[in-house]
């Protein structure tokens, strides 16, 4: 049975990391603006109630930008450090289990674990676990608090990001849902057309 592998895709890393660039820095640039613009809105020696809460709320206004600003930089130019490397697999499956790359660390789920495998929104993959209390459990301390973000938001620890893959997440979802079911019948088929191999 041929397994089932999703790569990362160079182009839309690319296209990812310049719009978190861009980003972060017109965000930064919006943080300066402002900041300059509210600067003269206490006179110098005023010490009155009015002119603290003014200058709080521009610490807070100006504070805002500069945070995603800078988290949108940081997340671009991890990005960028990403291109030149090897493709990373995001997903991959064959007849023992799916191995997920969750948080750039691969996350190994036998298919008896697994009890469904959705597409929630544009850019994720959702793994629906018998019991993920347990997949919790055996994570790093780090990942075991995005599991419990994610089950929060998603219903199950164990999501994947395939923004960044060629191939839609639905699609991602229905081909590794029809993977499961052959599993769990016995009769494990490839879908075809399913077969992505690595890009040269």
């Amino acid at each position: 049975m041929q397994p089932l592998i999703y790569y990362e895709d160079q182009q839309k890393l690319k296209s990812r990391a310049i719009k978190l660039v861009v980003g972060g820095l017109a965000a930064i640039v919006l943080g300066i603006v402002v900041h300059v613009l509210m600067r003269d809105m206490v006179e110098p020696g005023d010490f009155s109630t009015t002119a603290y809460m003014i200058v709080g709320f521009r610490g807070a206004v100006t504070a805002v930008p500069f945070v995603l600003g800078a988290s949108g930089l940081f997340a671009g130019v991890k990005l960028i450090s990403r291109i030149s490397k090897p493709l990373v697999a995001l997903i991959s499956a064959d007849e023992k289990g799916v191995a997920l790359n969750l948080a750039n660390e691969k996350q190994f789920v036998p298919w008896q674990d697994i009890r469904d495998i959705l597409s929630k929104d544009s850019a994720s993959i959702s793994v629906i676990l018998h019991n993920p209390d347990a997949f919790v459990s055996t994570a790093s301390p780090n990942l075991a608090k995005l599991f419990k973000s994610n089950m929060k938001i998603y219903g199950s620890p164990a999501v994947v990001d395939v923004g960044c893959c060629t191939i839609p997440p639905e699609q991602i979802a229905s081909e590794l849902g029809q993977f499961l079911k052959g599993v769990q019948s016995g009769i494990a088929s490839t879908p075809s057309g399913v077969d992505n191999p690595v890009p040269n």
